[in-house]
């Protein structure tokens, strides 16, 4: 898991590397609860 993706090329870097679950900014910004039942 990698934490702190902030910006496209970290993403890039990341899926050279084989990354294959991550998190961050890049992403997606903290959302509340309610709103991401709102989504599903």
């Amino acid at each position: 898991m990698l934490e702190g993706l902030e910006t496209r090329q970290e993403y890039l870097l990341a899926m050279e590397l084989g990354v294959e679950n991550a998190q961050g900014y890049f992403l997606g910004r903290p959302a509340a609860i309610e709103e991401v039942h709102a989504f599903l």
